[in-house]
């Protein structure tokens, strides 16, 4: 990031004589590897953390949106004990570690040269260590082909199908509206080859969005993306979606990290813990909206996944299915627990600043991220991966999260903008909307109303879901439209060629930060941790607010999955935005007074 705010890499480099006492500075032997390591956070401060969080979303507290603004005091909910740290600084140098640097803010990680420690058991202390390979690892460079949602005609969807002009006539938004206010501020982030050409940003505007401004996004960071790369054309859709949505509002294109090794893979999950805690941690620049289309399947369904291959196999074959999986794009990203709970911790902070956090339900269905695994060098492991698979339904972080808002995806009926569907598994289809229960959180009070009448009404149905945590946090939240959008890069403007719920959720981003906007100008503080109200709003005044999408399904090639219903279902969630209703209740709280 640029020196004027707060990098990925704004640490406090430990120099031999501000190392702890006791610890001896070895000079380390043979080839040394780049090695990040998470020093385990405080369980007394993250408690607290939690309880501060639910405090300040929860309508009817006496702390809600009552935000916390300086972030400074927040850092500790962070912070490692020193102990802890000067634990584990020993143990790095024990190991010929050396040019040991520390995180700045709450000395909660470290960066040093290490040998190779991939047969070293790593102390309690420690809540990851990553050394990035070239095992298991694919090009990173590929084409739009890859973002491309999987249907047997794409080129049946007429020119102009899902321009930002038909979006707002679907979902009710004025056509001329723009925000202006100057503290709005919303984000897309990403890492390895992420970002957007201005230029090519400006042709789409030109031709899609007359009230959309190039001079609105500002780059985070000096790294504004290499062409071609798979994560730039992501890049390249989330910001021109958020932005066509919330013209005028001040947009931030973030890359934190352009080594290749964070494309793909587990280098990407530790590319995300370092950026989510440091965006949190801000001093200037903190974004009231933050959408995250990156993502992939849980470590807890990644773990699922290598422990029921390798039963009744050799010893290996966990690692030999862990790293197959490791070819498959962007499938595993976390390579464990504490990481994403690490990711959690920084997106309590962010709502405690007053962020609004979206992460994309998935493009899979409830089975995969994307689809089936692709065969490679070993068909042999795909095949049972998918036989696996099909038998549970696989949650995908961090849309599972109980901090974030989850975004699904919508299609239109014929090219009728006013004719919504889900975008669901249909017969032959491997893509589809994701959505379920997280294994790892449990559901959050607000939602046990409308998820127990989900399940007690499709519990029986045939094809319903196998393999499911019925008590875990519900997902999505809402939906928005994904389907053929167009989209201006490598110089020039295609109509209809990308889609998925990388799609839908900087869309739904910037229709956040519209509201935000309006809020502002009242007076009110930014939306923040939305979700309780997005559930309440729902529930209380059905149809409103919100579109119902009651048709679908989450199987995608498998036999069993989540069957769309009449109010909350994992396929749509509470279904798409209808705009009066929306600002109704989104951009004012006098009707949460009254309540």
């Amino acid at each position: 990031m640029a020196t004027k705010v707060i990098s990925v890499l704004l640490l406090l480099v430990v120099a031999v004589n501000a190392a702890p006492k006791n610890v001896v500075v070895s000079a380390p032997q043979g080839k040394l590897h780049a090695t990040t390591v998470g020093i385990r956070q405080s369980e007394a401060r993250l408690a607290e953390l939690e309880k501060e969080f639910w405090a300040v979303a929860t309508p009817g507290n006496a702390k809600f949106r009552k935000y916390i603004t300086d972030p400074t005091v927040l850092w500790q909910f962070l912070a490692a004990e020193d102990e802890d740290i000067q634990f584990s600084l020993q143990w790095l140098e024990q190991q010929g570690c050396s040019n040991c640097v520390l995180r700045a803010h709450t000395k909660d990680a470290a960066q040093c040269d290490c040998p190779d420690l991939s047969d070293t058991p790593k102390p309690s202390v420690l809540d990851f260590l990553y050394q990035p390979s070239d095992k298991g690892t694919i090009n990173p460079i590929l084409t739009s082909e890859t973002v491309q949602r999987k249907r047997k005609q794409p080129s049946a969807l007429p020119p102009n199908h899902g321009t930002p002009s038909r979006q707002k006539e679907s979902y009710g938004i004025p056509a001329d509206i723009k925000a202006d206010h100057a503290s709005n501020l919303q984000e897309v982030w990403g890492c390895g080859t992420f970002g957007v050409n201005k230029t090519e940003l400006g042709m789409f505007y030109k031709q899609y969005c007359a009230e959309c401004s190039v001079d609105d996004v500002i780059y985070e960071t000096k790294n504004h993306g290499k062409e071609f790369g798979d994560n730039y054309v992501e890049g390249t859709l989330d910001t021109t979606y958020i932005t066509s949505l919330g013209p005028g509002v001040k947009t931030i294109n973030s890359n934190t990290n352009t080594s290749m090794a964070t494309e793909e893979g587990e280098g990407q999950g530790i590319a995300t813990v370092y950026a989510m805690d440091d965006i949190a941690a801000r001093k200037t620049n903190f974004p009231l909206v933050l959408s995250l289309s990156l993502g992939s399947l849980g470590y807890d369904s990644c773990d699922y996944l290598c422990t029921e291959y390798s039963k009744s196999k050799p010893d290996g074959a966990y690692k030999e299915c862990h790293d197959f999986i490791q070819t498959q794009r962007q499938v595993c990203l976390y390579a464990s627990y504490d990481q994403m709970n690490r990711i959690n911790n920084a997106y309590k902070v962010m709502g405690l600043r007053g962020a609004t956090v979206l992460g994309a339900s998935g493009d899979g269905g409830s089975h995969w991220l994307f689809g089936k695994f692709s065969p490679g060098k070993r068909p042999d492991i795909a095949l049972a991966l998918d036989e696996i698979s099909c038998k549970r339904q696989s949650p995908v972080f961090p849309a599972n999260s109980p901090y974030v808002v989850a975004v699904g995806g919508l299609t239109w009926v014929k090219d009728n903008s006013k004719d919504v569907q889900a975008w669901d598994c249909g017969p032959g289809a491997e893509g589809g909307s994701g959505g379920g229960f997280s294994d790892m959180w449990p559901r959050p009070p607000y939602q046990d109303t409308a998820v127990t009448a989900y399940l007690n009404k499709v519990k029986d149905m045939d094809g319903f879901a196998t393999g499911y945590n019925k008590t875990g946090r519900a997902y999505p939240d809402l939906s928005a439209f994904m389907d053929g959008v167009p989209l201006c890069f490598d110089e020039r403007c295609d109509d209809s060629i990308v889609g998925g719920t990388s799609a839908s959720t900087p869309t739904m981003g910037g229709i956040f930060s519209l509201v935000n906007d309006i809020r502002l100008k009242k007076g009110l503080a930014p939306l923040g941790f939305v979700v309780p109200i997005i559930w309440k709003v729902a529930m209380e005044n059905p149809g409103e607010a919100f579109k119902d999408i009651t048709v679908g399904n989450t199987s995608c090639g498998c036999d069993n999955g989540y069957i769309a219903t009449e109010g909350w279902d994992p396929l749509t969630g509470w279904g798409q935005p209808v705009w009066e209703g929306f600002t109704k209740y989104f951009a004012d709280d006098s009707w949460l007074i009254q309540a």
